[in-house]
């Protein structure tokens, strides 16, 4: 029974938190005092940093939260003064990643697949071939 417990709460939370994105924008302005909230908001979050000039960034990213909104938050900090940036943070696994090639169009999906992908993924048979395959 307590492991059937378990699974209760850990859907409710995910509940919870779905119905937290769908109440916020796209993307959620951070600034300097509410981001640490924001990163602890979620499984999966995405802060982007991206710098005034790198309009094509911003473009690229706004398009990404839309289609993953629904399973991912997405914030945007205060503009990046050099290097435009995104963070992932997997608060389920611990993992925090960052982006910085931003002028790659596939780096955005990859960034997404890295980012949310389990540290020790379930193996059913859909995925087995995958992970067994050597090399």
């Amino acid at each position: 029974m307590p492991l059937l417990h378990h699974f209760r709460s850990d859907r409710q939370i995910r509940i919870v938190e779905f119905f937290h994105r769908a109440l916020r924008p796209v993307i959620f302005e951070v600034n300097k005092n509410s981001l640490n909230g924001f990163l602890g908001s979620d499984g999966v979050v995405f802060v982007a940093n991206i710098a005034d000039e790198d309009h094509s960034a911003f473009v690229r990213y706004k398009a990404l939260a839309k289609q993953y909104r629904d399973r991912y938050s997405f914030g945007i900090g205060p503009a990046a003064r050099e290097t435009s940036t995104i963070v992932c943070r997997n608060n389920e696994d611990g993992e925090e990643h960052t982006l910085n090639e931003l002028w790659r169009v596939e780096a955005y999906e990859n960034f997404v697949r890295m980012c949310s992908e389990p540290l020790i993924p379930e193996l059913v048979r859909r995925n087995e071939e995958y992970y067994t395959m050597v090399g």
